[in-house]
């Protein structure tokens, strides 16, 4: 009887919890929930009771990836700021590099930037591709073993962008993100020297999450970090989710965006708190008031949404010019 007043597992509301970085409101969403049993006991067995996500089918590199999730582990469990996680991850690692262990006794911040470099290379020359560094607020890692490129043009509101697509296959790593959710969400792609990069496992490469929410975003970062490198993660976010809105033909992306804004202004969390500054923008330009979060007061609004869209985004380019690259726009 008292399962009939508790709520059902959400995949987007299980999403936007994972997305605030902290297994502890994982765990208190799962247990408020009708059917969060056996998810709840998995998570509670692998932060908990000290077992591991997945067995490493490399016996070359297990050592590093159980040290590394251990790291992941108390990042994610504990209220910690990125500082704190860099010398935390140093220290798991530094047993496996000799180098980044003599450098700790002298130099925090050299000892940081020593891993990072012994980290790539570790991997480099067991035939992976890697990424490591800091996905906000955390350090992070992505590792995989297979990649193809391709080469798209790619249509966007100010102009259009020809880059070339990585495919990431294989993977063995794909950061927090999709760590604590247990990849049911996390990062499925980012912006490179030459265009962007994803994931084969996390698209369908015909519909519009790939061609709006991966493609056209990703494009945009590349299109807005040749003119102005200096930008900001959040700035960055504000322009590529303001994009997606005004290619977007329903309504799915936009209260995607709705459930998974911030709620307080911290532009630590660069999507959440890009999401949050869109919304109230559009609610003052098609409301008058802000913020507008009622699901049914949008219902009817997807025309005006991509047309106010598009004027936040011509505004933001106009603050742009002569801009120094020293602040924060929105």
């Amino acid at each position: 009887m008292q399962g009939a007043f508790m709520p059902k597992y959400e995949r987007q509301k299980f999403k936007d919890v994972c997305s605030k970085g902290d297994y502890n409101q994982v765990v208190a969403y799962l247990a408020s929930l009708d059917d969060g049993r056996d998810m709840l006991e998995k998570y509670k067995d692998i932060y908990e009771n000290g077992a591991y996500f997945s067995e490493p089918e490399d016996e070359r590199i297990s050592d590093f990836l159980r040290r590394y999730e251990d790291y992941l582990k108390w990042a994610l469990s504990n209220e910690t700021a990125t500082r704190e996680c860099k010398e935390r991850i140093v220290s798991k690692l530094k047993p496996l590099f000799p180098w980044v262990k003599f450098i700790s006794r002298f130099s925090k911040n050299i000892s940081w930037l020593s891993l990072q470099s012994a980290v790539n290379a570790y991997f480099k020359k067991k035939g992976y591709h890697v990424l490591f560094g800091v996905t906000p607020p955390y350090p992070d890692l992505y590792l995989w073993s297979k990649e193809t490129t391709r080469r798209e043009s790619v249509e966007l509101p100010e102009g259009s962008v020809k880059i070339d697509v990585c495919e990431m296959d294989g993977i063995v790593l794909g950061g927090w993100l999709d760590y604590l959710s247990m990849s049911k969400t996390g990062t499925g792609g980012w912006v490179t020297k030459k265009g962007c990069a994803y994931f084969k496992r996390k698209y369908d490469t015909a519909s519009d999450e790939f061609q709006i929410s991966l493609l056209k975003h990703e494009g945009q970062h590349f299109f807005d970090m040749k003119k102005h490198p200096k930008m900001r993660s959040v700035d960055l976010e504000y322009r590529a989710k303001l994009v997606e809105l005004i290619y977007c033909k329903d309504m799915k992306i936009f209260f995607s965006f709705l459930k998974g804004m911030a709620d307080a202004d911290d532009r630590t969390y660069p999507h959440p708190y890009a999401e949050r500054k869109i919304i109230q923008a559009l609610s003052r330009k098609i409301f008058g008031r802000e913020p507008e979060t009622c699901h049914d007061s949008w219902a009817t609004k997807g025309g005006e949404i991509q047309m106010a869209s598009l004027e936040l985004l011509k505004e933001h380019s106009k603050k742009l010019v002569g801009w120094n690259g020293k602040s924060f726009i929105v």
